[in-house]
């Protein structure tokens, strides 16, 4: 090796080891990264992938002072818009919540309203009912079926397991046809029917109602009647 490729060769290493890394752009910062509380920025390096980040101390990034003030300045940008956003959300939610809550209050306090109303209504209405009665015969006379309410039952040859009881056999004055009032066992209901239908469909329920209601007479016998020879 001659003299001349020795010097080539010593300026190569020393343009090795002078070799400076660029950085080309700032990520983030920390305070008290570094001793004695200093800043430290997080970096990415020219010509360097994202592998290669790392941080780096501020008084060593001195020579990129121009990325260090465009990120401060982005920075600052970024904290004002969310100051400005977090500004306006204080201020617009509350009189808008104000509002929903006055209208919801107003639709509740109209539901009260109308309840009450009809609350009133109702007790107006049974107090009515109950100042003014109707009479007890016309409830009774009301409450008793006829033939057409048994019609369901009319394709049943006995209805001797439908009647609970046989409560009277009436006479009306204008009509030689005797009427039967009797319960039904499934709701104790009454029905009223001609005696000719009932003697059909339940002739022991009737047979029984009348030995029960059968009033005996005594005879008179004469006593000095001399027995027959």
């Amino acid at each position: 090796m001659n003299g001349d490729d020795a010097a080539n060769d010593a300026n190569g290493e020393d343009e090795e080891e002078e070799e400076e890394y660029e950085i080309e752009e700032i990520l983030k910062h920390e305070k008290g990264r570094f001793p004695e509380g200093r800043l430290g920025y997080f970096v990415k390096w020219k010509n360097y992938g994202p592998e290669d980040n790392s941080w780096v101390d501020e008084l060593d990034a001195s020579n990129a002072q121009e990325l260090i003030d465009n990120y401060w300045r982005k920075k600052n940008a970024q904290t004002s818009a969310r100051k400005g956003r977090k500004s306006i959300a204080a201020e617009s939610p509350e009189p808008s919540k104000k509002r929903r809550k006055s209208l919801k209050e107003d639709i509740e306090q109209d539901e009260e309203d109308q309840s009450s109303k009809k609350k009133r209504a109702i007790r107006k209405k049974s107090e009515t009912f109950e100042s003014e009665p109707e009479p007890e015969e016309e409830e009774e006379n009301s409450s008793v079926a006829n033939e057409s309410f048994m019609q369901r039952y009319m394709s049943k040859m006995s209805w001797e397991t439908l009647i609970s009881r046989v409560d009277t056999v009436e006479k009306p004055n204008d009509s030689d046809e005797l009427i039967v009032y009797f319960r039904l066992k499934k709701d104790d209901r009454r029905v009223r029917l001609p005696a000719k239908l009932c003697n059909q469909k339940f002739p022991q329920l009737m047979l029984g109602f009348y030995e029960a209601n059968l009033k005996w007479k005594e005879t008179e016998m004469d006593i000095d009647s001399e027995p027959l020879s």
